[in-house]
């Protein structure tokens, strides 16, 4: 056997793990969205992703900015209108500072209805 062959024989089963995984991330992020979907209809898959983005950071708590960086997301206006707002009103995140809504030191964790729907998916 050549080390062509073994290399190409490598490669070609690190692509189909890298599949499995991406297949097994996109059937938790169906069974989140439905989850979501029960409680906070409006765009149900951005408020999922943003769950997942909270609960992988290990931080526990981030801020506006951080949130949509990583749904890559670019006008804050309406990141906060069509996400946190009903994400907010759904009681899947909370505000670290409640009685400050747009401070600039404000964050936002999961709560215990968002980890509950987390931990029964994974």
């Amino acid at each position: 056997m050549t080390m062509k062959y073994k290399k190409a024989e490598s490669e070609s089963e690190d692509k189909n793990d890298r599949l499995d995984k991406i297949s097994d991330q996109d059937a938790v992020m169906d069974e989140i969205v439905r989850d979501v979907s029960q409680i906070c209809p409006r765009h149900v898959r951005d408020v999922s992703q943003m769950l997942l983005s909270v609960a992988k950071s290990g931080q526990g708590e981030l801020g506006i900015v951080t949130l949509m960086e990583t749904a890559k997301k670019t006008s804050k206006r309406q990141y906060r209108r069509d996400i946190l707002v009903p994400a907010l009103e759904s009681g899947l995140i909370e505000r670290t500072i409640p009685d400050k809504p747009t401070s600039r030191y404000q964050k936002y964790r999961l709560t215990d209805k968002a980890l509950k729907i987390l931990k029964g998916n994974k």
